[in-house]
């Protein structure tokens, strides 16, 4: 029993054969289409290049613990706070760090006392514009 159609084995078509034009505006295109590809290629190892140094300079972890001195604020009232990162602004001491930021009036520091405790621990303190007692 014949197989039908759909199910007939045959040969596959002859590849499409390529058409050589001797002339020289194809060898010109050729040419140019030769150095495009080139320079696709260069950009795109560039471009590689340049995410792998990005991906190599983007920190992989937390950044490591600061490890300078601590500063230290001491208050009229006896209280002694152990800050990092401070501003001043004004009459107002910011204490900052990576949750918040607190305020304090420069008024409520005993500013010698801070100084002296700042300089024994070898942190320099000092408020500007403002002379320890």
């Amino acid at each position: 029993m014949p197989y039908p159609p759909e199910y007939a084995y045959g040969y596959p078509p002859p590849p499409p054969q390529p058409v050589y034009v001797d002339d020289s505006n194809s060898r010109e295109l050729s040419l140019q289409v030769e150095r495009l590809s080139d320079e696709v290629e260069t950009m795109r190892d560039e471009e590689r290049r340049r995410d792998d140094n990005r991906a190599a300079s983007q920190p992989q972890s937390r950044p490591a613990p600061d490890d300078s001195p601590s500063a230290v604020l001491i208050f009229r009232d006896g209280r002694q706070l152990s800050v990092r990162n401070y501003a001043v602004v004004g009459n107002t001491v910011w204490v900052l760090n990576e949750h918040a930021a607190k305020k304090f009036a420069v008024s409520d520091l005993d500013i010698s006392a801070t100084e002296q405790a700042n300089a024994k621990n070898g942190v320099e303190f000092r408020l500007p514009g403002m002379q320890s007692h």
